[in-house]
Formats: structure tokens, sequence, C-alpha cells
């Protein structure tokens, strides 16, 4: 787990690491009209050249988003 404070360095490290996401599937899960935030999960191809040998492969993630400000209040991406 990352603080906002550090996300510009992990972000440098992903970078050089010459990371990528490619959306495959995003799913709704649903609606919490209490705090506004819309609920989903997703599948990406992750290739990264620190990750499984630099091939490319499918994972699972879920997060959340605060509609009201378009701001990301989860964000997780697992490992296959």
């Amino acid at each position: 787990m990352y603080s906002v404070k550090e996300l510009p360095a992990y972000f440098e490290r992903r970078q050089a690491q010459h990371e990528q996401l490619q959306f495959k599937r995003i799913k709704v899960n649903g609606w919490e009209s209490g705090r506004g935030l819309v609920h989903f999960e997703f599948t990406v191809n992750h290739q990264a050249d620190d990750l499984n040998g630099g091939a490319a492969r499918d994972v699972m993630g879920k997060g959340a988003l605060h509609c009201q400000t378009q701001a990301f209040v989860a964000f997780s991406i697992g490992d296959a």
C-alpha cells in the first residue's frame, strides 16, 4: 500500500521497468449512494521488465471511484 505522497516515486520506478497495462475488461459491481462511490473490477494485460520474465499476462484488479470528484478512492492490481 502506498500513500499519495509516495506515488510519484513508485510511478517513476514502474516507468523505469517499462511497465504497461492494457485494459481488457471492466465490470461495475455496484453503486454506494451514501458515499457516492461506484465499485468496479477489471482485467488488464500487464507487462514489465521485472515481472514474469518480461512476458505479458492477464491480471485482475478492483477499485472504487468517487463520482462527484472523479477521484479514485481505491485502486488495486493483483497478481494472477
